[in-house]
């Protein structure tokens, strides 16, 4: 019941947040914007901006807010499937800011990476109740950003155009892991794929992933590693199947 209570009480605050963000807000905060700094970011967006309706309007945020209601919702409090979330998430989102009017482009990309990215954490949380804590039967999300040898993405393989997918989300489910590397284009995500863990050892686990990629209309299998014991470490990924030979370095983002 808590679980409902808080994925119904959401949704009013996420109207809430879209009706007080106008331009007036974003302007006050300015001191605020310029803490949120993206650690791995590509230098050619920072330049790039867009409006807060904008923002709230758009797929990456509709994507985050979903994958957040699914790591801490239940299927009892869910009003679907993750399609149907992310269009209840979607549609919560445009009623919100149907009266704010179209402003200025004053929110960088850089501040849109930083929220996001705050978005995404809450995935992270815990519920606890007044004298009990609840123990997560969704298991978790992590997020990390990945790099192709010295440059940020996934090579020509998450190639979008505007650059290369590097926005990989884990999550940690009972019924398996499973992950995405965004941004999403068109409303999909250019990879996607699952891992399991094959073995553990002292300071480290091992296992073995499987990738499908919008671009290659196919996917490729391979292994990976952690520095820890845990997804909260660095991982290597390692795709070497159909005459590709993938490195890729993900790193936990804070």
């Amino acid at each position: 019941h808590l679980t409902k209570l808080c994925f119904d009480a959401a949704v009013p605050m996420l109207k809430l947040i879209g009706a007080c963000f106008t331009v007036h807000a974003f302007l006050h905060l300015e001191p605020v914007w310029g803490a949120l700094k993206t650690p791995y970011g590509v230098t050619a967006s920072l330049n790039r901006r867009l409006s807060a309706r904008g923002f709230f309007r758009s797929s990456d945020l509709h994507h985050a807010a979903t994958d957040v209601f699914m790591a801490l919702g239940s299927k009892s409090s869910l009003p679907g499937n993750r399609d149907a979330v992310l269009a209840y998430v979607a549609e919560g989102f445009e009623n919100a800011t149907r009266e704010i009017p179209e402003s200025f482009a004053d929110l960088t990309w850089q501040h849109r990476q930083g929220l996001l990215n705050v978005i995404r954490s809450l995935g992270n949380l815990t519920l606890h109740s007044v004298n009990q804590k609840l123990s997560s039967t969704n298991g978790s999300i992590h997020v990390f950003s990945s790099f192709s040898g010295q440059d940020i993405g996934t090579g020509d393989l998450g190639s979008y155009g505007k650059g290369s997918a590097s926005e990989v989300t884990i999550s940690q489910l009972p019924s398996g892991i499973f992950f995405n590397v965004g941004p999403s284009v068109g409303g999909m995500y250019l990879i996607k794929g699952s891992m399991n863990i094959t073995n553990r050892s002292e300071g480290s686990m091992f296992g073995a992933i499987k990738a499908g990629f919008v671009n290659l209309r196919s996917s490729l299998s391979g292994t990976w590693q952690a520095d820890g014991t845990d997804f909260n470490s660095t991982l290597h990924i390692h795709l070497k199947e159909m005459g590709f030979d993938e490195a890729w370095t993900w790193f936990p983002r804070p």
